[in-house]
């Protein structure tokens, strides 16, 4: 069996695009293929949301060497709250981020 090598040859080449000034080329492209970047709820979804899942103490935290103050007065970052779903929108490293309203008690649930 012979080896045979073929010339690389493009499956379309035009020279004769007519592109209109102030016109991408992509502009009348179908897009249609392509998952949305974002995703709008009208009217928003209930959600409950994890914050410790969310909002991760910086490395080296330790609860002890935090006054009781700031513990009981301090946003509460380790609870689960319901929140309303606005939307999600796709960030340049293909993660999805929620736009989510929701309220974050204090550690004491009074504020």
């Amino acid at each position: 069996m012979e080896d045979t090598v073929h010339d690389a040859t493009p499956l379309l080449v035009s020279t004769s695009y007519n592109q209109n000034p102030g016109e991408s080329v992509f502009d009348s492209w179908c897009d249609e293929f392509s998952a949305p970047l974002r995703r709008v709820f009208d009217p928003p979804r209930p959600v409950l949301v994890d914050l410790s899942a969310v909002i991760t103490p910086e490395p080296g935290f330790r609860r002890d060497a935090v006054s009781m103050r700031t513990k009981n007065a301090g946003l509460d970052t380790h609870a689960t709250v319901p929140g309303l779903l606005n939307a999600w929108a796709r960030s340049t490293t293909g993660a999805w981020i929620a736009f989510v309203h929701l309220a974050i008690p204090t550690g004491d649930r009074k504020g």
